[in-house]
């Protein structure tokens, strides 16, 4: 038998907490459009994607929260005490061939995500640009209590 808890449990519970990569990115290889209209569109699509990111250890999967940041809530009107998460693009985005293409390899996006550790972010993951790669040396990095090599 499985015992569940909360999310606001295991966030207590937990040192740090490894979210998933770039949703849109991962979508558009597999040949779709970037938008929360694939999850009604292509289900199957973003279900192996999430399967893939949950099959390295992340442990909350998100989809769409392009906007849902501390700037859109302030400005919003959303008063919410959340934790600090960083979910940053696998560097500067630049156009390639009509394609947005993100550069950043997988260990220096690690070494940002262990900056933003250190400076107090509890929950990490990827966004545009990020792979399974990606995510999978910030795993090593909270496996290891922010203490791992990020190019391991």
């Amino acid at each position: 038998m499985t015992k569940s808890m909360t999310l606001s449990d295991f966030i207590v519970k937990e040192p740090y907490i490894l979210l998933d990569g770039a949703m849109g990115t991962q979508l558009e290889a597999e040949g779709l459009i970037m938008g929360g209209q694939n999850c009604v569109t292509h289900p199957d699509t973003v279900l192996s994607v999430h399967r893939r990111y949950a099959g390295i250890g992340c442990h909350v999967l998100t989809s769409n929260t392009l906007t849902m940041n501390r700037l859109y809530m302030e400005t919003h009107g959303v008063d919410a005490d959340v934790p600090l998460i960083a979910q940053p693009n696998a560097g500067k985005p630049r156009l390639a061939g009509g394609r947005t293409v993100f550069d950043m390899d997988p260990g220096a996006f690690a070494e940002g995500i262990l900056e933003c550790m250190e400076a107090g972010a509890t929950m990490v993951g990827g966004c545009c640009g990020t792979t399974s790669e990606h995510i999978r040396r910030v795993a090593v990095l909270i496996e290891s209590g922010g203490k791992g090599s990020p190019s391991s």
